[in-house]
């Protein structure tokens, strides 16, 4: 199983992780509390879910990351308490990202993303989690997260047919796909799926009703459909869990300590940004190349800044 790269449990392992989530939670309710109490509320509320992620040891992560997908959709009330501290609480209908898609639907869909993503690269080159989870939020308009479990049956079966290779490497654990021994029976398979023919077209008359964000629709044979992109949260998505993954690397780093907090402040700056509205794109390319700037100092093999370039691509950012 692919547990470790959930996304209610972060995209790294360790205590860096940690402290960039509950930055990331301090930052979301300013002048409620501050870092300590945060930590605090986080480690004793580990009991409440320890039953949501039985095979966790520690759940302080756990714990973090759900606070900060309910703190996005308004879900999540802090206040402080003169005798009991940081008081977190769980508004109501917070339970868990609404499902809009089968099972069944879902794991046919990855199995496509996937094969369609590794197919248009060259066979040495890998495939960043952060990519993965950024062309799912663009093409069905929801986080992967929701559907993590079908992600990670689908990333075992691919695996144990050798469709696919599954690696884990860097300071940041970043998860990485590769091609696998068996990659071009893979190939076949999906060429011989895609030469079969076309369904009947559907009748004019019918109405469709789509829950999802869509570039456009075609019906009928010949239709043709132009489409343009630009930046929006779903796209930025994926960039802002990439900044994230880079908070916790510099979080690790082995810098001065007034140069490591300016250079976190930076990246908190710039995930703020993703957040808005309306975010503004020349602020947000003047942001990342400062960042740019100093994940240079910790070397050009930066898997979280690779991450990054990757998402802020998608973003229609271009990064040195």
């Amino acid at each position: 199983m692919i547990g470790d790269l959930s996304g209610f449990k972060g995209l790294a392992d360790g205590q860096g992780d940690l402290a960039a989530a509950i930055w990331q939670l301090d930052s979301k309710f300013p002048g409620v509390a501050n870092f300590l109490a945060w930590k605090e509320a986080v480690f004793t509320a580990q009991p409440q879910y320890s039953h949501e992620a039985p095979g966790l040891a520690d759940h302080q992560l756990y714990v973090a990351r759900r606070w900060i997908d309910l703190a996005n959709r308004d879900c999540l009330n802090a206040r402080m308490d003169l005798a009991r501290g940081l008081i977190v609480e769980e508004k109501p209908g917070g339970d868990s990202a609404q499902r809009t898609r089968s099972s069944d639907v879902i794991r046919t869909q990855l199995r496509k993303l996937l094969f369609n993503m590794l197919n248009a690269r060259p066979a040495s080159r890998s495939l960043q989690i952060y990519e993965v989870m950024t062309a799912f939020q663009t093409a069905a308009g929801e986080s992967l997260k929701t559907y993590w479990q079908e992600f990670s049956d689908v990333v075992d079966d691919l695996s144990e047919k050798s469709y696919i290779q599954h690696n884990k490497r860097g300071g940041s654990g970043v998860s990485l796909f590769f091609r696998g021994l068996a990659f071009d029976a893979w190939q076949d398979e999906m060429m011989t799926k895609r030469s079969r023919p076309a369904p009947a077209p559907v009748p004019a008359s019918n109405t469709y009703i789509f829950h999802s964000p869509v570039g456009a629709v075609q019906t009928g044979d010949n239709s043709v459909a132009h489409i343009q992109q630009s930046a929006d949260q779903s796209q930025l998505a994926g960039l802002k869990s990439a900044l994230e993954a880079v908070l916790a690397e510099l979080t690790k780093a082995n810098l001065p300590e007034d140069e490591r907090e300016e250079a976190k402040e930076l990246v908190r700056t710039t995930i703020a940004e993703t957040e808005k509205q309306k975010p503004n794109k020349l602020s947000l390319k003047s942001l990342l190349g400062g960042i740019a700037t100093t994940m240079q100092t910790l070397g050009s093999t930066s898997d979280a800044y690779t991450a990054v370039k990757a998402a802020a691509t998608v973003a229609g950012i271009t990064l040195p």
